[in-house]
């Protein structure tokens, strides 16, 4: 491969790892502020719309705000996580292009697995939060 080549693709690989990053930044701040939002959005609909004589199925209300509480403390540990995963990879770059070691090419870096899957498993109780506080209202509303 020619000189060329490897300089356009390690530039290209720059731009999409730096993209990826972005996006994975932005998924955690959206999913943080939306389970933060409806969390309280639910519990001021709660107070200003149904009297608590009224309200049936309360423990899939209380299910719902475990999944959003369960998605924010997910979304907070999957920053931790990230910050975890950007160490290991500059350790195990370091040892590649400063120590010369061979062997740091296959080097795992277990945080970022750990990264992907706290925000699978954040977006997962995001949608069962959602689905659950929906399930709640249309229950509640059509009893009445």
């Amino acid at each position: 491969m020619s000189k060329d080549k490897v300089e356009i693709y390690l530039d290209e690989r720059k731009l999409l790892v730096e993209a990826q990053q972005v996006s994975y930044q932005q998924f955690d701040k959206y999913v943080l502020t939306l389970s933060t939002g409806f969390l309280s959005l639910s519990v001021t609909f709660l107070k200003d719309i149904f009297p608590q004589t009224e309200i049936i199925h309360k423990g899939i209300l209380i299910t719902s705000w475990i999944f959003f509480s369960a998605s924010i403390l997910i979304t907070l540990l999957s920053f931790l996580a990230s910050q975890q995963a950007y160490t290991r990879q500059l350790n195990i770059t370091e040892d590649y292009y400063i120590r010369e070691k061979t062997e740091a090419l296959q080097a795992k870096n277990g945080w970022a697995t750990t990264t992907k899957v706290l925000n699978i498993c954040s977006a997962i109780f995001f949608v069962l939060a959602v689905l659950t506080t929906v399930y709640f209202v249309s229950i509640n509303f059509i009893n009445k």
